[in-house]
């Protein structure tokens, strides 16, 4: 107890709240390292699609070691930070895509994808807003040369690195800009 989840029924959007009050340092919610989505979790889950014969579709064209070769092969492009959040982003998407996983329930709450991405029918939260995922005229409107360049940046990497290591057939490059930006939108630094 003491703190809930409130959901605003405008916006659809949702907001963690106290519901009491609590001392400066104590804690609101735990959540068990084993049962956090992290790197360790990613690898896991990315390596036993291709062990097991996974019923996911793929989300890379040859398997995680090919997608780790990738952004090794590329890291004047791919940095190795950005290569944590893109495998952890994977995970996502390989979760989101098999209807069995055990993360099928949290992935439908997820902040939703728009369409085209193909998984707009599966993630069913409010709408994710996020930079990454702006219209250009939507994000022409911030006014911000520096966060259009960063974003424009940003979007050029991820597209060159769906073009060369993800599969169209299972996903799409909105799919995928979906997952990183749901990563960076609940990430933490657990080290």
């Amino acid at each position: 107890g003491g703190v809930g989840l409130e959901t605003h029924a405008e916006s659809g959007s949702r907001t963690l709240t106290a519901e009491k009050s609590f001392e400066p340092g104590e804690a609101l919610v735990r959540v068990p390292f084993l049962a956090a989505i992290n790197l360790r979790s990613a690898l896991r889950r990315l390596a036993g699609d291709q062990r097991d014969g996974s019923r996911a579709k793929p989300v890379t064209k040859g398997g995680l070691r090919a997608f780790l070769a990738f952004c090794k092969s590329n890291q004047g492009v791919v940095s190795p930070e950005a290569t944590i959040t893109l495998v952890v982003a994977l995970q996502i998407l390989s979760e989101a895509l098999d209807s069995e996983s055990s993360l099928a329930q949290y992935v439908k709450v997820l902040p939703a994808p728009r369409p085209p991405a193909r998984l707009a029918k599966t993630v069913r939260g409010p709408p994710m807003v996020h930079p990454l995922l702006f219209a250009a005229e939507a994000l022409e409107e911030t006014q911000n040369a520096t966060l259009c360049a960063a974003v424009a940046k940003e979007r050029h990497m991820l597209q060159f690195i769906y073009e060369g290591a993800l599969c169209a057939e299972s996903l799409t490059c909105e799919d995928f800009l979906w997952a990183v930006a749901i990563v960076r939108s609940r990430s933490l630094n657990l080290s």
